[in-house]
């Protein structure tokens, strides 16, 4: 299946869409212990995050990236702007904590960075792989030539962008 959009809109979570610093420094339990002035707030919070993040959608695939803990979005919707519950699940959600924390343990910058990094990377190849496939459908080459080509690629996750170095030629059957 080709993609419709080459870009990709990261949104980072916690002070870009939830007002995590906030809630923190104010020792905000839930949404429900907010006063009114406040709820009023956080909901409109909520709704222009949701016309924000659907509006990027028409300019390509959205993630939101979070420092926290797996399930840390979820929680923190459901806590603080619950309006964004039925709209987050329309997106991809990373945990740059989960994901590289034990590559760099105690520099939190670090994780967001390497999240950031591999989802454009993820975007690169995969569009890569796509202009490949897409060529390849529009050429006359042989099927010999299509299984060189297989062979070459690799997608598998611990090498993702890199091309197998090592392929086999036939012997010589010419001048060269």
């Amino acid at each position: 299946m080709l993609r419709q959009y080459n870009k990709v809109i990261i949104f980072d979570w916690d002070d870009t869409i939830c007002p995590s610093s906030f809630v923190d420094q104010y020792k905000i339990d839930n949404f429900k212990d907010l006063p009114l002035h406040y709820k009023n707030l956080f909901n409109e919070i909520g709704k222009c995050a949701e016309k924000c993040l659907e509006a990027a959608t028409q300019y390509g695939e959205v993630i939101i990236i979070t420092n926290s803990d797996d399930g840390w979005v979820k929680y923190s919707a459901e806590r603080y702007v619950p309006n964004l519950l039925p709209v987050i699940p329309k997106y991809r959600i990373v945990s740059a904590r989960t994901r590289y924390e034990r590559f760099y343990p105690g520099q939190p910058l670090c994780w967001k960075a390497a999240a950031f990094a591999h989802e454009v990377n993820e975007l690169f190849v995969k569009d890569l792989d796509e202009q490949v496939i897409r060529e390849r459908k529009g050429s006359d080459d042989s099927d010999r030539m299509n299984e060189s080509l297989d062979s070459m690629v690799s997608t598998d996750e611990s090498s993702v962008g890199s091309a197998n170095s090592s392929f086999e030629m036939e012997e010589d059957s010419g001048p060269m």
